[in-house]
C-alpha cells in the first residue's frame, strides 16, 4: 500500500512540474512574441539583439489612451531616445499587422539624446524591476486594464498582476517625470492647412 501511494505521489509531483515548467515557457514565448511583434509594427531597427544591455524598450498600451512605446539605444557614450505615440482610435495590441500589412500604421514621435548618468539611473530603475521576483497571481489581474511591456539585457517583464500593474506604471511616472513631459512641452503643434 505504501509503495502504491508512494507512486501516486510522485506521478503528481513530475506531473505538475512539467504543468509549472508549461506555463512558464507558454508565458515566455507569448512574452518574446509580444516585444517582436512591437518592433515590426513600430520599424523598430532589429540587430538580432533585441534588448541587450544597449538597448532597453518600454511599452504602454490601454483602451481609449494613447499607446507610447520608447526606446532607448546605447552606442558609446551617446544615448538615443525614439518615443512613438499611437492616438486609440489608429492601433490595438492585437491587431494583425501581416493580414493588414497595405494598412499605415500612423503615429506620432520625437528623439532626443540623454547622457550617460541618466541613462545609468534609467537603467538601474529598470534592472530593479526585471530583477523583483514575480508573483504567481493570475487572479489578481484586470481584464481591461493597461498592458505595459519593459525589455531590457535579455529580460522582458509584462504586467501580469497587481503587483506588475504597480512596478511598471511607477516605471511609466519616472520615464514622465524624468524627461517626456519636459520633452512634450516643446513639442510643435501641427496644423492641416487649408
Amino acid at each position: 500500500m505504501r509503495i502504491l501511494i508512494l507512486i501516486i505521489s510522485t506521478c503528481l509531483m513530475i506531473s505538475c512540474q512539467r504543468q509549472e515548467h508549461s506555463a512558464k515557457q507558454t508565458n515566455t514565448d507569448s512574452t518574446q512574441y509580444l516585444l517582436e511583434s512591437l518592433v515590426e509594427k513600430f520599424s523598430l531597427a532589429n540587430d538580432k539583439m533585441l534588448a541587450d544591455s544597449n538597448q532597453l524598450i518600454f511599452y504602454y498600451e490601454k483602451r481609449f489612451d494613447t499607446t507610447l512605446l520608447v526606446s532607448f539605444k546605447k552606442d558609446a557614450d551617446r544615448i538615443k531616445v525614439v518615443v512613438y505615440q499611437v492616438a486609440p482610435p489608429y492601433y490595438r495590441n492585437g491587431g494583425n499587422l501581416r493580414g493588414n500589412q497595405k494598412s499605415p500604421q500612423f503615429f506620432e514621435g520625437f528623439s532626443f539624446s540623454i547622457d550617460t548618468a541618466t541613462w545609468s539611473s534609467t537603467v538601474r530603475a529598470a534592472t530593479e524591476i526585471l530583477n523583483t521576483r514575480p508573483v504567481r497571481d493570475d487572479e489578481n489581474s484586470a481584464f481591461d486594464g493597461p498592458t505595459y511591456l519593459l525589455a531590457f539585457n535579455s529580460k522582458i517583464r509584462v504586467n501580469r498582476n497587481s503587483m506588475d500593474d504597480s512596478l511598471l506604471s511607477g516605471y511609466l511616472s519616472l520615464l514622465k517625470n524624468q524627461f517626456l513631459h519636459k520633452y512634450m512641452e516643446q513639442k510643435p503643434m501641427w496644423r492641416k492647412e487649408s
